[in-house]
Formats: C-alpha cells, structure tokens, sequence
C-alpha cells in the first residue's frame, strides 16, 4: 500500500481537521465525525445520568425494605407505607400501588402480583430503556457514517471519465480513491461509535436490569406470592367451604326461622290473647262495674224513692198523729182538766153534803142525846124536844130537800159533762177515724209503694236475666273469637310452615345458584387466565423473533460495513 496515497492508519482515522474550512469536499468528514462524536458523547451521557438516576431510585426501594423480616411486614406495613411517601415520586407511587396488592393471611401479607409489575425498568428508567432516540443513536451512527462513504464514493465517482486518457482515468481512479477513503473513515468512525454507544448502553441497561431483578427477587422473597391459579384454588375451595356453610346455614336458617316463625306465632297468640284480655276485661269490667253502678244506682234511686216515700209518709203520718196526739192530748187534757174540775166540785160538794150530813148527824146525836138527857131528865123536856125534834126533823127534812136539790143540780151538772165529755169523745172517735182513714190512705201508698217496689225488682231481676244473657251472649263471643283466633293461629302456623319450606327451597336454589355462578366465574377467569397467558406468550415470543431479527440485520449491517 502506498503511503502516499493512503497514508499511515491514523492518517485513515484521524480525520483532517485542518481541511475542515477549506470550503472543498475534504472538509465534509471532519465535520461528518464531529457530529458522529457528538451524537456518541451526548448518548453516552445521557445514558449514564439515567443510568444514575434509576439506581438511585432503586436505592431508596431497597431501604425500605432493608432489614424486614417476613415474619415483621405485618407489623410494619403502615410504618414501611409512611417511609415510602418520603422517597422520591416513583419509589413513593410504586410502593403505594404495590401495597395495596397486599393481603393479610394469618397475620402474614403476601402479594397477589409479582414484584417487577410494580419495580421494573419502565418505572424507575424509562428515558433509559424506553428511549426511542437514545436506542436509535447506534444506527444513526452507523447512519452518519455510512453517509459520509456515500458521500465520498459519489465526490470520487463525479470525477470519473471513462472515455478520458489513461493519465485522466488514474487521476480520476486515485480522486476516486481519495473520495473513499474519506467516506470510509467517516463510517468507521459512525460504526466504531455506534459500537461503542451501543455496548454502554447495553451494560447500563443490564446494570440497572440486575438491580432491578435483585430488588424484585428481594421484595418477592419478603412478600410470598399468591398467583393467580393458588387463588383460584382458594377460592374453589373457599366456594366448596361457603357451598357447604352455606348448606349448613339455610337449614340453620330454616329451622331458626321456624323456630322464630313459631316464637312470633305463639308471640302473635299470647299477644292477640293479652291484647283481647286486656281490651275486653276492662270493657267487660267496665260493663259489670256499669251494671252494678246502674243496679246500685236504680237500687239506690229506689231506695231513695222509698226512703223518700216513706220519710213523706212518716212524717205524714207523724205530722197527723202529732196532730191527733195533740188533739188527743189537748182533748184529754180539757177533758181532765173538766173532770178535774168537776170531781172537785163534787168532792167540795159532796165535802160540803158530807159535813152537813156530818152536822146534822151530829145535830141529831147531839139532840138525841139530849132527847135523852131530857128524857131522862123530864118527859116535859121530852115532849118539848120532840116538838123541838119535829121542829128539827123538819129542818133536817128542808136540809135534806137542799140536798136532793144540790144531788140534782151535781147530776144535771154531771149530766152535762157527761154530754160534753160524749161530744169530745165523740170528736175524738171522729178524730180517730179521720186518723183510720188516713192510715188507711197511708197504707195504701204503702201497698203502691209496695207494687212499686216489687216491680222495680221485677225489672231488676229482668235486667239481671237481661245482663246474664248478654254475659252469656259475650262468653259465647269470646268462645267464637278464641276459637277464631285458633283457627287463625293454625292458619298462620300453616302458612308460616309454608313460607319456610319456600324460604329453605329458595335458600337452596340460592347456595345452588351462588355455586354455578361461582364455577362459572371460576372457569371463564381459568378461560381468559389461559388466553391471557397465550397471548402474552405469543407476544413475548414475537418480541423475543422480532429482537433476533433486529440482532441478525444488525450483524449483517456491521458485516456489511465491515466487508465494505
């Protein structure tokens, strides 16, 4: 090879710098290669800074979790929680998402998705591995560089003339040459580059990909997983448990709800019972209170009336008795007083009569003394005294008329009262049969009053027969209402049993439908887990062919670019 046409190999690799503002074609590689380094530096930057940041995002992840023992998470879930909203936004959102996956089992949490949903690349470094630009700066590299060939072979191929003289073909062969050695350095610079960016941004990638993974692995090791399909057994088997329980439990239910059926029937009876017992014992109670309030009240106003009427009567009959007591009394009393009167005028009288008697009895003794004395003494006296005797005996005889006289005169006298003492007698018998009468009148009120009586307790014993006929009218109603409420209860206990043995067929139906749903459920989640995880895998597989296919044109590309 002729140095000088093709230079040393730095001579090929160094571009001419010195060229660059010459204003010719030599200057387009230098700044060709500028570019390429540019684009090589600001890859390599860009991907370390994100490089950094994602580390130190799973940094702070890890610190949360740095010295859990899985036996303490549920203890400190809340405190781990509350250290997490102190870390940078992403720690802060993807912890706050990936605790609330967490279940409780037995004082243990466990996750129900797996660590990298939540800690992956696209979280914590998406500039870095979803960087569009960034993944394309190795082929816009290699681009530039290729570029910058072309570029040389079309300046170099410009200056070919195949119909020129040999001397003008080899000066166009040698620019020709020179052309492409320009283009080629430019494109070993773009592919060295594209090398180079390539490769550091593969090994950030993987770096931050190995954190990633460990700090997955870490948080799965701490938080069991439950994958979908153990929940799914669980919850067949929980379906299974609650199919049963629930079997269990509408017999329960049955036989709770007939006992409470039965509780609310003899509820229901001892309540109508007590309600009838105690709305109608006090109507009745009130009735029989009415009824005697009423009897003792006509008893009363009976009692009263003859009270009354007897009171009128008595009074009556006292105010006439009085009144001939008085009468009486005042007729006796006149009557006594006149006979009073007249038996002492008699006895003065008679006193009188008597004493003169007395007098002349005495006279007589006393002049038959002295007849006798005188006969004794002298017939003359004798004679003389019989003559004074005749003389006296005629005196006496006139003595005695002035007492048949005085006799006639105390028995007209004594007849007299006789006819007054038969005229107050007679008023008095007249009195006493005004009174008989009156008795008799009185008496009669009282044989009315007696009828009255004896009628209003005819009508008293009507009314008790009335008031036992209605006790026995509302004995027989009570006797119709209890056998009634017997037949309603018996109704109500048949319809209750007939209520619970639908209750217990659609409790039944219910668990059979809960159970069907749930299997149901169970096996479209199976159908769409399966499908999902097809798909997944199909995509997964055409990611995995389509990044070996990128990888062969990549090395067919450099294979290319090598061989050209």
């Amino acid at each position: 090879m002729d140095d000088t046409g093709l230079g040393g190999f730095w001579a090929l690799v160094v571009p001419r710098f010195g060229s660059m503002f010459s204003g010719d074609v030599e200057a387009v590689t230098p700044i060709l290669v500028i570019v390429i380094w540019g684009v090589a530096l600001w890859a390599f930057v860009y991907a370390l800074l994100e490089s950094r940041r994602a580390q130190r995002l799973i940094d702070e992840s890890a610190e949360l979790i740095e010295g859990l023992d899985p036996d303490e998470l549920w203890a400190r879930r809340s405190a781990v929680l509350t250290a997490s909203r102190s870390r940078s936004r992403a720690v802060q959102d993807a912890w706050s998402e990936f605790d609330g996956t967490l279940v409780d089992e037995n004082r243990r949490l466990h996750n129900t998705v797996d660590a990298a949903e939540f800690f992956n690349e696209h979280r914590f470094a998406p500039k870095l591995f979803g960087n569009r630009f960034l993944h394309a700066a190795p082929t816009a590299l290699t681009t530039l560089g290729l570029l910058g060939t072309f570029l040389g072979l079309t300046v170099g191929l410009s200056g070919l003339d195949l119909g020129s003289t040999s001397d003008e073909l080899r000066t166009g062969i040698q620019t020709l040459v020179d052309g492409a050695a320009l283009g080629f350095t430019a494109s070993l610079w773009g592919v060295a580059m594209s090398l180079l960016t390539n490769v550091s941004e593969r090994w950030m990638e993987g770096r931050v990909a190995r954190r990633l993974r460990a700090l997955q692995a870490d948080i799965n090791h701490l938080f069991r997983i439950k994958s979908p399909e153990q929940s799914l057994s669980d919850i067949a088997l929980h379906s299974s448990e609650s199919k049963e329980a629930l079997q269990v439990l509408h017999e329960k239910i049955g036989s709770a709800l007939q006992e409470s059926v039965q509780h609310v029937g003899d509820s229901t009876s001892r309540a109508v019972t007590d309600a009838i017992q105690g709305s109608l014992a006090p109507i009745m109670a009130d009735l029989a209170k009415r009824a005697a309030d009423q009897s003792a009240d006509v008893f009363r106003e009976i009692s009263g009336q003859l009270t009354a009427s007897f009171n009128e009567i008595g009074v009556s009959l006292a105010r006439e008795l009085q009144t001939s007591s008085e009468s009486m009394r005042s007729t006796l009393d006149y009557m006594g007083e006149r006979l009073s009167q007249h038996a002492d005028e008699h006895l003065e009288r008679l006193n009188a009569l008597q004493e003169a008697t007395a007098a002349q009895m005495r006279a007589v003794n006393e002049a038959t003394e002295r007849q006798l004395v005188m006969l004794d003494e002298s017939l003359p006296r004798i004679v003389s005294g019989l003559d004074r005797a005749a003389t006296l005996v005629g005196s006496a005889t006139q003595g005695m008329e002035t007492v048949t006289t005085g006799f006639a005169r105390v028995s007209s006298e004594i007849s007299e009262t006789s006819a007054s003492l038969a005229r107050m007698l007679a008023d008095a018998i007249g009195t006493m049969d005004e009174l008989a009468g009156k008795t008799t009148t009185a008496a009669q009120a009282l044989a009315q009053q007696q009828g009255t009586v004896t009628e209003l307790t005819q009508k008293t014993v009507d009314a008790v027969q009335v008031l036992e006929q209605a006790s026995r009218t509302l004995s027989g109603g009570f006797d119709g209402m209890r056998s009634a409420q017997e037949a309603f209860l018996a109704d109500l206990q048949r319809q209750l049993a007939g209520h619970t043995q639908q209750m217990s067929g659609w409790l039944t139906t219910y668990g059979d439908e809960v159970s069907k749903q749930t299997t149901k459920r169970m096996d479209e989640w199976n159908t769409q887990t399966e499908r999902f995880t097809s798909t997944m895998l199909n995509a997964t597989q055409a990611l995995s062919d389509a990044i070996d296919e990128l990888g062969v044109q990549r090395t067919t590309v450099d294979e290319r670019s090598a061989v050209a």
